[in-house]
C-alpha cells in the first residue's frame, strides 16, 4: 500500500530527557528525512529540541 506524502512532521509532544525510561533507548531506531527540504526542516526541529534539552518520543 502506498502512503500519500503530506510534507508535514507530526510531533505529539516534547518531554524532558529524564522522563524517558533508561531501558527505552537500548535499541533505538532513527528515521531520517528524504530530500533537501526534509533535511532542512528536520535540522531546525532537531536543533530546537536540543537547545530546549527535550526529546520527541
Amino acid at each position: 500500500m502506498a502512503l500519500e506524502a503530506t510534507r508535514t512532521i507530526e510531533i505529539d509532544e516534547f518531554v524532558d530527557k529524564a522522563d524517558i525510561d533508561p531501558r527505552y533507548p537500548i535499541r533505538p531506531y532513527y528515521l531520517t528525512p528524504d530530500g533537501k527540504i526534509g533535511h532542512d526542516a528536520f535540522a531546525v526541529i532537531r536543533e530546537t529540541i536540543r537547545e530546549m534539552d527535550k526529546v520527541a518520543p
